[in-house]
C-alpha cells in the first residue's frame, strides 16, 4: 500500500471506532433516559432482559472497537517503515473510551436495576410493617 492509501485507511478505521463509540453512547443515553421515565412501574423481568441485551450490545461495541486498535497500529507500522513521519496518537484517547464505556455501562446497568431493588425493597418493608 501506498502511503496516501495508508493514511486514508487509518482515517476509515479511526471514523469507524468514532461512530461505534457514538451509537453505545447513543444507547448508553437511551437505556439510562428510558429507565428513568418507567420508574418503577417496568416489572424485574422485563429489566433483566433489558439488561442482557444491553450488555451484549456494549459487548459488540467493545469487541469491535478492540478488533480496529490493532488494525491502526499496523497501518502505523507500515508508515513509519516507509520513512512516514506521520504523528502517531497516544493512547490517552483509547483508554479514556473504553474507561468511559465501561463506566457508562455500570451506570446503564444500576438505572435499569435500581427502580426494580427498590420496589422490592419498597413491598418487603411494607410487608414486614403489617
Amino acid at each position: 500500500m501506498s502511503e496516501a492509501e495508508l493514511i486514508s485507511a487509518i482515517r476509515e478505521a479511526s471514523s469507524l471506532m468514532t461512530v461505534e463509540f457514538e451509537y453505545w453512547l447513543t444507547i448508553t443515553f437511551a437505556v439510562i433516559v428510558a429507565s428513568h421515565v418507567t420508574g418503577k412501574t417496568l416489572g424485574i423481568v422485563p429489566r433483566m432482559v433489558i439488561s442482557a441485551l444491553y450488555v451484549s450490545a456494549t459487548t459488540l461495541f467493545y469487541l469491535k472497537y478492540s478488533g480496529l486498535l490493532p488494525q491502526i497500529a499496523f497501518f502505523f507500522e507500515q508508515l513509519s517503515e516507509m520513512g512516514s513521519n506521520l504523528p502517531q496518537p497516544g493512547l490517552s484517547t483509547s483508554y479514556l473510551r473504553r474507561g468511559i464505556m465501561i463506566a457508562g455501562t455500570c451506570v446503564g446497568i444500576y438505572s435499569i436495576i435500581r427502580p426494580a431493588l427498590s420496589r422490592l425493597e419498597t413491598e418487603t418493608a411494607s410487608a414486614a410493617d403489617t
